[in-house]
């Protein structure tokens, strides 16, 4: 069952259904809706209370991934210009996906594997399409290693 709560419209008063919301500040969150009525709101500093767990989960989730995304964007701009930058940059997914050993999944390059990057080290773990594992201590030994291939 989908999780949501429900807010009124602030012209016609209709139920509106929420069913994603973003972090904003500690323990505030923002949301928008559309109503039938025409009505469209930005809603920013809601409280958390009233939201249910999983979707307050969601985006605090979603709000780290987006700052781990954003220190792998920052360690990747810092290289030279290189078609390998340029692969990485065209291989990330649209938000790294956490794992349960506490990296996160942010390149599958096609026909080389994944790359993992741990925000413990600022460390990278390349899993190859056979599964072979190669660690780095950073980015620019994993796109040295990259390139040698």
């Amino acid at each position: 069952m989908a999780e949501y709560f429900t807010i009124r419209c602030s012209d016609c008063r209709r139920r509106i259904r929420i069913y994603s919301v973003s972090l904003f500040r500690h323990d505030s969150y923002s949301y928008g809706y559309t109503c039938p009525c025409g009505c469209a709101v930005e809603v920013d500093g809601h409280s958390a209370d009233g939201i249910p767990e999983p979707l307050k989960e969601e985006a605090q989730q979603r709000y780290i991934a987006s700052r781990v995304q954003t220190q792998v964007d920052y360690e990747r701009r810092d290289l030279p210009s290189s078609e390998t930058k340029q692969i990485l940059r065209d291989s990330r997914p649209q938000l790294p996906a956490a794992q349960a050993d506490g990296t996160w999944l942010v390149y599958g390059i096609a026909r080389v594997g994944e790359v993992f990057y741990d925000p413990e080290d600022s460390s990278y773990k390349l899993v190859g399409a056979g599964r072979e594992v190669a660690c780095f201590t950073d980015v620019s030994e994993l796109v040295g290693h990259l390139e040698r291939d």
